[in-house]
């Protein structure tokens, strides 16, 4: 019988090995907690992970395997890229390996999930007193903790797909980074921005919207950005960063976008403390991450 795994990894650990230090085959990285403003050495086999995350242990655990198998195919890619410092030299199927990594990793988090649980709550606090009784039982159903999970991980199984099939549309940028400072990843690390305005009621971060930049920070030297492929259209494949603020920016998004966790190749979070202090919001967990009108 095969084993099932009680700890789940919403974060893998393919991915955090790039950003940690090897030590006699063991993968050690600093986590901040943004919470209690504080940083330590860390195993990655014990980071961006909770039990019983996606499956329990009498399930089947067929999400679990389908994320398996996307990391493993991921590894190879990734390491192409690594090595090569060139996003050109990779073939149609892995750039579609990498783009249902990404796919996934956007929506598997525990960002993702906490976003998910927000909606309902929010629903019963702006109409619960005008909601239809049988209605508002199911929103409240909903946030059983049992149903968040299985919400969550058809979300996963469902959507993935048509997500990646987007990204390889859009323009791919991959930036080098020759600064001082080392790109950081988070426990959320795929995060977007756009810098042109946000229409009225609505946002600017679909990824079908212009101007729209995903950023996926690779390991601490190379900075994945996937964005607008009109807007940007011009864009060179593969651009030198000479500019550290460029990568403060990268770090920026991480901290903004995390729900508790940075992590990083260097004990050096100067940045996302400053950031802490300007906008204390950012390090609470279980802050509000929309709003209903």
């Amino acid at each position: 019988m095969e084993d099932k795994v009680k700890f789940q990894h919403y974060v893998p650990r393919v991915y955090l090995k790039n950003f940690a230090q090897n030590k006699k085959g063991q993968y050690y990285l600093y986590c901040f907690d943004k919470l209690l403003s504080k940083s330590y050495g860390i195993n990655i086999s014990q980071i961006a992970c909770d039990k019983e995350f996606y499956d329990t242990c009498e399930d089947e655990q067929i999400t679990e395997k389908i994320l398996r198998e996307i990391e493993t195919d991921f590894d190879k890619a990734i390491r192409k890229i690594i090595e090569n410092k060139d996003i050109t030299k990779l073939d149609s199927k892995e750039k579609i390996i990498l783009s249902k990594f990404i796919a996934t990793q956007f929506i598997r988090t525990k960002e993702a999930r906490k976003k998910l649980e927000e909606i309902p709550k929010k629903i019963l606090e702006r109409f619960g007193g005008n909601i239809e009784p049988n209605f508002k039982k199911e929103i409240e159903d909903s946030l059983i903790e049992n149903n968040i999970r299985t919400t969550h991980k058809k979300i996963i199984s469902k959507t993935f797909l048509g997500f990646a099939s987007i990204l390889l549309q859009m323009k791919w940028i991959l930036v080098i980074n020759k600064s001082s400072e080392s790109l950081i990843t988070s426990d959320n690390p795929i995060t977007l921005y756009n810098s042109l305005p946000t229409p009225p009621f609505l946002s600017n971060l679909g990824l079908k919207c212009k101007g729209i930049q995903l950023y996926f920070p690779i390991n601490p030297y190379l900075n994945l950005i996937i964005c607008d492929p009109i807007e940007y259209a011009l864009l060179p494949n593969k651009a030198l960063l000479s500019d550290i603020q460029t990568v403060i920016f990268s770090n920026d998004l991480q901290t903004l976008s995390s729900t508790r966790y940075l992590f990083s190749i260097k004990d050096d979070f100067l940045d996302a403390k400053k950031r802490i202090k300007e906008t204390p919001e950012v390090a609470n967990p279980n802050r509000d991450r929309m709003k209903i009108i």
